[in-house]
Order: C-alpha cells, then sequence, then structure tokens
C-alpha cells in the first residue's frame, strides 16, 4: 500500500487557515490544499494536557485523554455563564461558604479557586443566574479535590444534581433523574463534571460541597473545600470544549473545512479512509453531521450521522437528491471507521462494524463515467473529531480494507 498523503494519527502539523499531510515515503509534511476556518478563537487540550487558546482560524489539534491527538470540529456554542472563571465576582453568590483564588488551574495559571466551607452546621454551596432558554442544557465546571472529595452539580430550582467523587472520578448519587451528566478526567488531578437537563423552567446553576459520605448538610470546619475552575452553561444535548468568558457572554463559532483535495491526477482507482471519534447520537445538534467524498462525475460518498439515534452511510449517485443507503445501524461508541475504495468499475465500502458494501459500479446510476482525477471531503457543520485521515492511489484489497478498519 503506498499512500499518496494523509494526515492524522499522530503526525499534526497546523498553521492559519489550514494543516499539512504528512508523506509516508519521505517523512516529510507537505501542503494540504483546503480551507480552515472559525472567525474566533478556541480552546483545545495541548500535548501537556492543558488547556490553551488558539486563535482565529487555527486548526484545534486537541489531546484530552489522547496521546496522538485528533482535528476537533465543533458547531457553534455559547457560554451563558459571564464570569466562567472569577468565583469571586458578585454574579456568584455564596451560601454559607467562600473562595479564595491563586490556586493551579486546568490550564497551568494560577486562576483557579477554592470553594470552602464555613463552620455551621447547613448546605454550603455557590451559585449563578444566568439568562437560561428553556430546552435543552448542560451546566458543567472543572473540579478538583481539596479536602472535601465530593461536590455536587446542581439545576437547584428544578430539584436536579448530580454528586462526583473527584478522587475516585466517579458518580456517588442524582436527585430527580437529571437527563444525563459526565465525568471526564483532565491533568494533575482534574476533572470536568457535567449535568445534562431539558429543561421546562428556569433555574440557577448551583456547585455544592458534600462530606465524605455524599451529605449535603453537615457540619462545616472553615478551611475544607473543592477546587473549582472554568464554569458553563450551554445550550445542547452534550457538552462541548471550554468557552472562557470574562464579563459577558462567550460564543465560539463553527468551524468549516472544504476542499481537502489531494493530487490523484492520472489515478484510476483511489482509497479513502477516515477514522472518527465517536459523538454524542442525541439532541437536535447532531442531526446534519456529514463527511462528503465528492468524485469528479459529481457523485459522492456520504457518512451522515442520522438523527437522534443512527449513522449511515448514503452513496449519491447523479449529484443532486438521489440517494442509496449502505448502513443505517449504530457504530460502535469508541470509534468509526469507514474505508472506500473505487475503481472505474468497482465501489467497496467497509466500516467498523464488520459492514461490507460491494457493487460495480456500472450497475449504479451516473458512475458508469466517472474519472478519478481528485477526491474532495467537505465538512460543512462541526461536531466531528478526526482522528486519522489516509488516501491512497490505489485500490485496496479486501483484506486490506479489514485490517484499516478493524478496531
Amino acid at each position: 500500500m503506498s499512500n499518496t498523503l494523509k494526515f492524522g494519527n499522530g503526525k499534526w502539523a497546523v498553521k492559519e487557515g489550514s494543516t499539512l499531510a504528512y508523506n509516508d515515503e519521505n517523512g516529510n509534511f507537505k501542503p494540504l490544499p483546503f480551507t480552515f476556518d472559525r472567525a474566533g478563537s478556541a480552546t483545545r487540550v495541548n500535548k501537556q494536557g492543558l488547556i490553551e487558546v488558539v486563535s482565529n482560524n487555527e486548526p484545534r489539534i486537541d489531546f484530552l485523554n489522547d496521546s496522538k491527538g485528533a482535528l476537533l470540529l465543533e458547531p457553534s456554542r455559547s457560554n451563558l455563564i459571564t464570569y466562567s472563571e472569577d468565583f469571586s465576582n458578585a454574579s456568584w453568590i455564596k451560601v454559607q461558604a467562600s473562595v479564595t483564588s491563586g490556586f493551579t488551574s486546568p490550564d497551568g495559571a494560577t486562576n483557579a479557586f477554592k470553594l470552602v466551607e464555613n463552620t455551621n452546621n447547613v448546605a454550603h454551596n455557590i451559585y449563578a443566574s444566568p439568562s437560561i432558554t428553556l430546552g435543552n442544557n448542560i451546566f458543567s465546571v472543572f473540579a478538583k479535590a481539596a479536602e472535601r472529595r465530593v461536590l455536587g452539580i446542581e439545576f437547584p430550582t428544578n430539584g436536579i444534581l448530580v454528586s462526583f467523587d473527584l478522587i475516585d472520578g466517579v458518580f456517588v448519587n442524582s436527585q430527580a433523574n437529571p437527563d444525563g451528566f459526565s465525568i471526564t478526567p483532565y491533568e494533575n488531578g482534574w476533572y470536568r463534571i457535567d449535568i445534562q437537563e431539558n429543561l421546562t423552567s428556569t433555574s440557577t446553576v448551583s456547585l455544592s460541597l458534600r462530606d465524605d459520605n455524599g451529605n449535603r448538610t453537615y457540619q462545616g470546619d472553615g478551611t475544607s473545600g473543592v477546587y473549582i475552575y472554568g464554569a458553563q452553561l450551554e445550550q445542547g444535548s452534550y457538552p462541548t470544549s471550554y468557552i472562557p468568558t470574562q464579563g459577558s457572554i462567550g460564543t465560539r463559532v463553527a468551524e468549516n473545512i472544504t476542499q481537502i483535495t489531494p493530487n490523484l491526477s492520472n489515478s484510476q482507482e483511489v482509497t479513502a479512509f477516515i477514522d472518527l471519534g465517536a459523538r454524542p447520537l442525541t439532541g437536535s445538534n447532531v442531526t446534519s453531521n456529514a463527511i462528503e467524498f465528492y468524485f469528479s462525475s459529481g457523485s459522492r460518498i456520504i457518512y451522515n450521522q442520522n438523527g437522534s439515534s443512527q449513522h449511515r452511510i448514503e452513496i449519491n449517485t447523479d449529484g443532486g437528491s438521489t440517494r442509496n443507503y449502505f448502513s443505517t445501524n449504530s457504530f460502535s461508541t469508541t470509534s468509526i471507521k469507514i474505508a472506500i475504495a473505487v475503481t472505474q468499475s468497482t465501489l467497496k465500502i467497509y466500516t467498523n462494524r464488520g459492514d461490507v458494501w460491494n457493487t460495480s459500479i456500472e450497475g449504479v446510476a451516473d458512475w458508469s463515467n466517472l474519472a478519478l482525477v481528485q477526491t474532495d471531503i467537505i465538512q460543512s457543520i462541526g461536531n466531528i473529531k478526526i482522528n486519522d485521515l489516509i488516501f491512497y492511489n490505489e485500490a485496496l484489497t479486501d483484506q486490506e480494507l479489514i485490517n484499516l478498519t478493524k478496531i
């Protein structure tokens, strides 16, 4: 197998507006002519495991719990918490608690706070009252154990809460059956915890200390607490990357990739392989995710996250609205691998589910004149992590396709 070019699988080099492709044959990077745009800054996790801000139009190679990294593409989201890091601000109401500053945060600076209980036998918490639009909302925060190891995250007006153990990194208990929640490890003992709910009435958002047994009401000692950083309230059915704010609502705009065009001149065969990190399958914001493999005849093969429950592959044979659906079953929750091998007479699609779709192109309308002079990929709406993308200037064998897509 002699691949023409690839990016990913640990081989990353980026610049404003584009990334570079890696050539296995000479071990060098070369330009990969596609455009990347994001009209604003955004955050990623770098190789050191720290959160960092990247500037306008810089592709985000994200290393969150992934030593090889992945190209992160997300839709537009806003953080409705206006002071996401300054918990001393008056917009954060302290109840039987206080905050102290000057602790190392997940971005490596000394800008984290400690939520400290007072000495009363009561609940100890901090809350804010952002402008909430009813519907799917996610409240998240970065937290790290100090003298206390359990922290609750809540929509208290609705009575919905989840508690997490910040030593073991596990769920402790919940109340009122929240729609969802998660805990994600970061470097240096930090976790990002979140609670997800389809709100039918407005609510505050709150963080509440617990004793080691998970009790909300307990006798405080005046010094114990939990470290906190980076609160975020966003509309949607799944959490996205952190959006810092400093006095007003912050928005990360959608990211777009267009025209990834490998040089396949004079080639009559091509194999395209893509490895995607699995993304959530619930909520309206995932219905339009698509990776489209365009061929010069106008025909295209589309991976589409279809609605709230399924992935599928569509084969468009006329450059218009005609669709032949290859798969409507869910992929693995951890990886989505698709390999497409095309010649002027055959089309093969393999996936990591073990699916095989094999046909003669002459048997599919409008593919008989296929001329493989180029292959384009268009990613119009984010919410995808691209782990690996490879183009080969030949149609791989069945066994090679199986090897590429196996987990």
